[in-house]
């Protein structure tokens, strides 16, 4: 599967303009203009262990009922931490 003409063709551009770099913020800045017109309000979740997906799509008609907007959920999960190691965020 192909990206479609568009992308192909501003990544190209990117390219032979020397702009590589730029690409990671302009998918973000995409994303956030797309989310923005959907609706759309990210919500970070943390939890002791990873949630169901019940448990998710509770959790996503509660804050839809709460805030009257759909969220996009960024699940994350925190392992257990030892003394020995460091706490690492671990996205769902």
């Amino acid at each position: 599967m192909g990206a479609a003409p568009l992308t192909r063709r501003f990544v190209l551009l990117l390219a032979a303009k020397r702009r590589l770099y730029l690409l990671l913020d302009a998918i973000h800045d995409f994303e956030a203009l797309r989310s923005r017109q959907r609706g759309e309000i990210d919500a970070d979740v943390a939890s002791a262990r990873p949630l169901s997906d019940r448990e998710t799509a509770e959790l996503k008609r509660v804050l839809k009922a709460k805030f009257g907007r759909d969220r996009r959920l960024w699940r994350a999960s925190i392992p257990r931490c030892s003394a020995a190691s460091s706490c690492k965020w671990v996205r769902a």
